[in-house]
């Protein structure tokens, strides 16, 4: 037997076996004296047959494959330990040459992504200054307003800016209806410019009762199948109705009903500390995702192309999970965001690079630093979601199943984001 390793760029390497003689000859005879066991031969027990009757009998196909899987049971792995080869994803086979003399064949490895650790501790970055501003406090002041709003029937006049309409709508293109322009009894709040530009304009001055067709265009960034063009949408008006909003006092901060709040002082000084609060971590999170940006981009990584393929063809898997839920294809979301499967299938291998430069980064960092995590941090974990869910933890552990792989990759990464935020002073 001759065997040849290859050592290719990108973690790949190529096992080159050829077998002839003495040693193919032996595992050709094995594979004949399993195969004839099982061949019957009238007049003879099962196995009890002369070898030239049950010879003949069995394909030589059947031998030479039979010969071949028993030749890579016992030599694939073995190689793979002597070489210190570790396939990340499912080895290629390739058989050149196959007879009852000899084989040559090839086994192309994929190995996980290799990581050269640039610089990951003592790096300088600049956190965003937080400022609570008093427009800041009263966005959520104005949001407690809306959410409080009484809202009543305007039995006569005409619909007024502010007002809350009930409507039904269809939408004609060239005079042919088109897909998800129509719905009916629909509350639309006039001013709110949440439908295409003209559109709620267009409904001031109506009636209850009143129909009407209202002639827009859509916007260029549109939907590729409408950008751009003329519609019509017939508008039939069922229902005014009027929004009033309470006073911005004392007793709006008691409407909401908050722990210690009972003036509207309390209540902006409560919302100025929640606002803070939700920037110190935005700032918090911007910051560690550019300090991982800077690490990953001075760190090496090689990775074969069929790592990032697959990783990418499993996001694709999930897309069309989610567009199936929804009742969409992948044609149909492609046109809405006018992008060709080929760019689509570019940026998921795009992002398939870049999630894999991460994992890998963070896997090396917790290897050189020795960071794992224990059976106690997993029963941790276990108890955290219980607490959360309201479930026992053995519920909890049946609900996640065969996961707990995946569970503990999880905590790795939350120890080793813990351990680069305490080295770069964040």
């Amino acid at each position: 037997m001759e065997k040849t390793i290859e050592r290719k760029e990108n973690c790949k390497s190529i096992i080159n076996f050829k077998v002839n003689g003495e040693d193919w000859k032996a595992e050709i005879e094995k594979a004949y004296k399993k195969l004839e066991k099982n061949v019957s031969v009238p007049g003879f027990r099962k196995g009890k047959a002369p070898e030239n009757l049950t010879r003949s009998k069995v394909s030589t196909d059947e031998v030479m494959n039979e010969a071949l899987n028993s030749f890579l049971m016992a030599n694939y792995e073995k190689t793979l330990t002597e070489e210190n080869l570790n396939p990340i994803i499912r080895p290629a086979v390739n058989v050149s040459k196959i007879s009852l003399e000899e084989v040559e064949l090839s086994i192309t490895i994929i190995g996980a992504p290799t990581v050269t650790l640039g610089e990951y501790k003592n790096i300088k970055i600049e956190k965003s200054l937080i400022v609570v501003t008093d427009e800041d406090v009263n966005e959520e002041l104005v949001k407690l307003q809306q959410k409080n709003a009484e809202i009543s029937v305007k039995d006569e006049g005409t619909v007024e800016n502010g007002n809350i309409v009930t409507i039904d709508f269809e939408g004609f293109v060239d005079g042919v209806a088109f897909e998800g322009g129509k719905a009916e009894k629909y509350d639309l709040e006039i001013g709110s410019h949440s439908f295409i530009p003209g559109f709620e304009e267009q409904i001031i001055g109506m009636k209850s009762g009143e129909e009407k067709d209202i002639n827009v265009k859509f916007p260029e960034n549109y939907a590729p199948q409408l950008a751009g063009k003329d519609a019509t949408f017939k508008i039939k008006l069922h229902e005014i109705k009027i929004k009033s909003l309470p006073e911005i006092n004392d007793d709006l901060a008691l409407d909401a009903n908050l722990d210690n709040v009972s003036t509207l002082d309390e209540l902006k000084e409560y919302y100025r500390e929640q606002i803070r609060s939700k920037k110190e971590n935005e700032a918090n999170d911007a910051a560690t995702n550019k300090l991982l940006e800077i690490i990953v981009n001075c760190s090496t990584f090689e990775v074969a192309d069929e790592i990032i393929e697959d990783e990418a063809n499993h996001h694709l898997e999930d897309v069309n999970h989610q567009l199936s839920a929804r009742n969409m294809t992948l044609e149909k979301y492609l046109e809405m965001i006018n992008m060709t499967k080929e760019d689509f299938m570019s940026k998921l291998k795009e992002d398939a690079l870049k999630n894999l430069k991460y994992a890998f980064v963070i896997m090396k960092i917790a290897e050189v630093e020795k960071i794992t995590v224990s059976k106690d941090d997993v029963n941790k974990a276990y108890e955290d979601i219980s607490k959360m869910y309201g479930m026992a933890v053995d519920d909890v552990k049946k609900a996640l199943g065969n996961r707990e792989e995946s569970l503990r990759r999880d905590l790795v990464n939350q120890k080793v984001l813990e351990f680069l935020k305490k080295e770069n002073n964040l």
